[in-house]
């Protein structure tokens, strides 16, 4: 497991902090839509000399760009008699066209690796495992569904979805997990992402029947037509039945479990230690700036200044958890406690009963500092074992403690 950096920031960091988290934050997310275009790939089957008669589906990259993830529904028509020269192949943003092999498959598992003649020149995909995802974590679907090509130009390009996890299951002993990500077909053998970028899945099916449709073009008129069954109904085969099988075959790749590595680059500068270190020192030099200017004006409009300005505030210290002995000192601005740094001023890494957004500390500037759940999966509870309600604070008295999720991450209000 990985600690963040200790917080140990002076008064004024504060709001300061929040103001430059706002720019990696939204860096990030720029930044993770184009990892996840340069990741994921249209894949078909085929004969390139019959464009109309591919299929095609959607992957992603692994082994530096080298190989391809994707269903073995998607490529098996290699196997189903449509003719020695059908191929798998691989377009590109720029609607290029390149051949694969398929290196490795799993009728069971509905997964195949393919390999690629010569590198797609994209960018490889980082994993995480069942261990890290909890139901109702958002989750993002990227692929190439049919029904969103409307002219040339959308080949290639990549259609964004976003849902959450609704369950896990096993589907003929496979493990995989539903989710409300909205997908359709083409979108098989496409990657599903966590909030951090990492592939948590690849999704394999929707909720869909056969139901009878005329068909102008069927002599009988009446054709038949994959239609839904469920809303927000689809699955997707968990990570864990894939890895193994890359270990097998000695193909690299980059699974979470080292917390900055499997973040989008904009992300992964939050837990630089550069990045508390400069936030710090920024943060004591408006503080000294203040202090001065409030010298100078007499503290005209705001009374007397008191010799030591860290005297009456309020600081935040973790007794049990990652963080045990770090502290904060509370500014104006709320403090956010959870796993999501886009989210959270205070990031505790790689706890799964841990929320992305767990719980939020407010200082009022007077003698009040509130607690409030975030409407965390595994609650917020105080000393006295009470389970806050989400979104109704309560007030925290000096030397008072809570807990996030059990007594492993404990947390005391103390006063200078």
């Amino acid at each position: 497991m990985r600690r963040t950096p200790p917080i140990a920031v002076r008064v004024g960091a504060i709001p300061l902090l929040t103001l430059a988290l706002g720019w990696p934050a939204a860096r990030a997310e720029n930044t993770l839509n184009a990892a996840i275009k340069r990741q994921t790939v249209q894949v078909g089957c085929g004969q390139p000399e019959r464009p109309e008669a591919i299929h095609f589906g959607s992957g992603f990259l692994i082994d530096g760009g080298r190989r391809v993830v994707t269903n073995w529904h998607v490529v098996s028509c290699l196997e189903l008699g449509q003719g020695t020269e059908g191929r798998a192949l691989l377009i590109t943003p720029r609607r290029d066209v390149l051949p694969a092999v398929v290196e490795w498959r799993s009728p069971r598992k509905d997964l195949a690796v393919l390999k690629l003649e010569a590198p797609f020149g994209g960018e490889a995909v980082s994993f995480a495992t069942r261990a890290t995802v909890e139901e109702r974590d958002v989750v993002i679907a990227a692929g190439f569904p049919g029904a969103a090509v409307r002219s040339e130009r959308d080949l290639g390009q990549v259609s964004f979805s976003e849902g959450i996890v609704s369950k896990f299951t096993e589907i003929a002993g496979v493990g995989c997990l539903q989710t409300t990500a909205p997908v359709n077909p083409g979108n098989s053998g496409g990657p599903l992402y966590n909030a951090r970028g990492q592939v948590i899945g690849i999704i394999t099916q929707k909720a869909l029947a056969e139901v009878a449709a005329r068909d102008p073009a069927n002599p009988e008129g009446i054709g038949l037509e994959r239609a839904p069954v469920g809303e927000g109904v689809a699955w997707a085969v968990l990570t864990d039945e894939l890895l193994p099988e890359l270990d097998r075959l000695g193909i690299s790749y980059q699974a979470a479990g080292r917390f900055d590595s499997a973040m989008p680059a904009g992300a992964h500068f939050l837990t630089s230690w550069k990045f508390w270190l400069a936030a710090g020192l920024i943060g004591i030099w408006l503080w000294v700036i203040r202090s001065r200017a409030r010298r100078l004006s007499g503290g005209a409009g705001r009374g007397p200044a008191p010799a030591d300005p860290a005297i009456s505030q309020p600081r935040l210290r973790c007794l049990e958890g990652p963080d045990a002995g770090a502290s904060v000192t509370l500014g104006k601005e709320p403090l956010t406690i959870g796993r999501d740094a886009r989210q959270c001023q205070w990031v505790i890494a790689e706890a799964p009963r841990i929320s992305r957004r767990h719980c939020r500390v407010r200082w009022d500037g007077g003698r009040r500092v509130l607690l409030e759940d975030c409407g965390s999966s595994n609650g917020t509870f105080l000393a006295d074992g009470q389970r806050l309600k989400p979104g109704r604070p309560v007030r925290l008295r000096p030397g008072e403690s809570f807990q996030l999720a059990g007594s492993r991450y404990r947390f005391r209000l103390e006063w200078e």
